[in-house]
């Protein structure tokens, strides 16, 4: 019996991914040649906590064994990253939590949270790493700069924010009696609107990343560090050069890298120009002319600040340095 995990083509890279059903493959009475065909008994979920009642009677005992230890592995495989996941952001976490207290938010039992404080404190010793002498008191939001460059931005995102930013405003249907106005609509919510309908949910999210890029006066190298911090989290191969930011042809990269910009905001005299042909391997990308500059109260354009640019964006430029070449 043979588990494998299915597979289909990336909508952004083209490249495949995992999906979330396997496929439970027994191998067969020998074919011409002395080879064996396979054949697909059934499939199910990837992630079930045990097996489906019509999988299990399709398989031999010796065959429903093997599931079951399969996915025994698989939860302990899941459990050990969740784990290191907690670890590596617990630091970052901490400090947003003194900020809310600080706040004035409360959480729902405050004698919970001193326990996990001496639970930890005791894993820590027993780890090897006991309290360390007396230091200067950092501040909430320099424990979360240096968690951040040492192991970049949290992507936790809890189920209750996730549901209110997929809630969406119904439509009135002209058959409803509403009425359709025709109006140009911004550049942001336009960018919006062909990001979600034609992109797919991974550049959705890039545009959701830049657009707080609005509220900084970048100019063209300065937006290329940071779009460039962007790409680097998301591993799309790109490569920055003087005002120009290349990002490799690769799907529908470089038309939601130029949907982004616009939604952005981030360029006042927006001139971006594409090269679409479709020859596989050429560079692809969205030119950034060097004079491009910010309305600003003096007309020049201060340099970037990288703690300002992380608490308005949350990346630090520090952890996605700007490629040189392409991966």
């Amino acid at each position: 019996m043979r588990i494998r995990v299915t597979t289909y083509p990336d909508q952004i890279t083209g490249k495949p991914r995992q999906s979330s059903r396997v496929a439970l493959i027994r191998d067969g009475t020998a074919v011409a040649g002395g080879r064996k065909r396979p054949t697909t008994v059934a499939t199910m979920d990837r992630w079930a906590p045990k097996v489906p009642p019509e999988v299990a009677v399709l398989l031999e005992p010796e065959e429903l064994a093997q599931v079951q230890e399969w996915m025994a592995q698989r939860d302990e495989q899941v459990a050990g990253i969740l784990r290191q996941q907690h670890l590596d952001h617990i630091a970052e976490h901490a400090s947003i939590a003194a900020d809310a207290l600080d706040a004035g938010l409360a959480p729902p039992s405050y004698l919970t949270v001193w326990e996990g404080i001496a639970v930890l404190e005791d894993a820590l010793e027993r780890a090897g790493q006991p309290r360390p002498p007396a230091a200067a008191p950092a501040s909430a939001g320099d424990v979360r700069d240096k968690a951040s460059r040492e192991n970049g931005p949290s992507r936790f995102v809890p189920e209750n924010l996730a549901e209110l930013m997929r809630t969406q405003r119904p439509r009135r249907s002209r058959a409803a009696g509403g009425t359709r106005r025709r109006r140009e609509p911004s550049p942001p919510a336009e960018a919006g609107r062909v990001l979600r309908g034609r992109m797919g949910r991974k550049a959705h999210g890039f545009a959701q990343w830049l657009e707080p890029l609005s509220a900084l006066p970048l100019g063209a190298a300065e937006l290329s560090q940071a779009i460039s911090a962007v790409l680097s989290r998301d591993g799309i191969p790109h490569v920055v050069q003087t005002g120009r930011l290349l990002v490799a042809k690769v799907g529908t990269v470089p038309r939601h890298t130029w949907v982004a910009l616009l939604a952005s905001g981030s360029i006042c005299d927006f001139r971006a120009q594409m090269r679409l042909r479709e020859t596989e391997g050429v560079p692809h990308g969205v030119f950034i002319p060097e004079d491009t500059q910010r309305y600003t109260p003096t007309g020049e354009l201060p340099p970037l600040d990288p703690a300002a640019f992380h608490e308005k964006t949350g990346i630090s430029l520090q952890a996605y340095p700007p490629s040189a070449s392409f991966a």
